[in-house]
């Protein structure tokens, strides 16, 4: 699949703050899409009153964290082209990997993403739920009233790699970074066929991992906030082999437990950064060889330097 080579995201300016809270603090929009050269025009092309908005973010945009949040009316499509990333959805965590993608209905909590394998960034669509008797795009009230009767009763859902979502969301993408407006018209079948491909697929339930691997993770992360860990006090803080846990880890999650400690350590630093830790005290306290080798690690998962991070949070969370 075609990643593409900029951060865009196309919001429905009426409804966004809405629907994402942590766009918003102390009156400071803290999250700013990327628009292309004609944002104007872009922007003014999602009218339709239940689509809250679609687009495309690169790891660029991921470096503001996102608050905990519902969407109470709406639902949540969420397709990710390459790499990994690691979700959190009610009380639990799930790794995402590439060419899957996410079904999240209204009402879910949603903590957060988290790039796990620095990937090349994520499709997202949030979607209200018609009121009865209201058409959605190019649907009739009727067909709208039965395809919502489906989605109503779906669940948090993963859908595999391989299906017609990569196709249909790279199909929005293109519709609404059309130049012309004969570009633009394929944005509602891309719409209406992505919800279609929800309700027919064969998705399933995400597995949060066995027991032992929650436990790495949830050993990973709160020792990775006190101080460095190495893999020898992590198995044995977990009871078993590094041999072990290994090949565990990355059955069942995709990525290797050194990868997914460094993703969380990145987590970390960008928290660190944020209260101010200087780059050299967050890299050592990290457990990095150096604060270049920190800061080489650091652009790699962010796309941005940790003393350019720590500027712009230290300035966003100005009043």
């Amino acid at each position: 699949m075609k990643i593409p080579r900029r951060s865009i995201t196309f919001p429905n300016m009426a409804r966004c703050r809405g629907y994402f809270p942590e766009m918003v603090k102390r009156g400071r929009v803290l999250q700013r899409a990327v628009l292309a050269a004609d944002s104007t025009s872009i922007r003014d092309r999602i009218t339709h009153p239940y689509i809250v908005g679609a687009g495309f973010v690169r790891p660029q945009a991921w470096r503001a964290p996102i608050h905990d949040h519902r969407h109470a009316r709406a639902l949540l499509m969420l397709h990710i082209p390459e790499g990994s990333c690691e979700i959190k959805l009610g009380t639990r965590r799930y790794t995402g990997k590439a060419g899957e993608t996410f079904f999240v209905p209204a009402g879910t909590r949603i903590a957060g993403i988290t790039p796990v394998t620095p990937p090349g960034g994520y499709y997202w669509l949030v979607i209200e739920y018609p009121h009865p008797g209201d058409g959605l795009l190019m649907l009739s009230a009727a067909e709208t009233t039965a395809l919502f009767r489906r989605i109503r009763r779906m669940k948090v859902n993963l859908f595999p790699a391989g299906g017609s979502f990569e196709r249909l969301f790279s199909e929005l993408y293109d519709s609404l970074t059309a130049r012309d407006d004969i570009g633009f018209i394929a944005f509602a079948p891309a719409v209406i066929g992505l919800l279609l491909s929800a309700v027919r697929s064969r998705g399933s339930a995400p597995a949060p991992g066995s027991s032992l691997v929650v436990r790495a993770k949830r050993h990973i992360d709160m020792l990775t906030r006190e101080r460095a860990i190495g893999m020898q006090e992590l198995c044995d803080g977990i009871g078993v082999s590094a041999a072990t846990i290994r090949k565990i880890f990355k059955r069942e999650t995709g990525v290797s437990l050194k990868q997914y400690h460094l993703a969380k350590k990145i987590e970390h630093a960008c928290a660190m950064l944020s209260d101010t830790v200087s780059v050299t005290d967050c890299a050592y306290h990290l457990g990095f060889a150096s604060p270049a080798h920190f800061a080489s690690a650091f652009r790699r998962f962010t796309g941005a330097a940790p003393k350019e991070y720590a500027r712009t949070a230290n300035t966003r969370m100005k009043p």
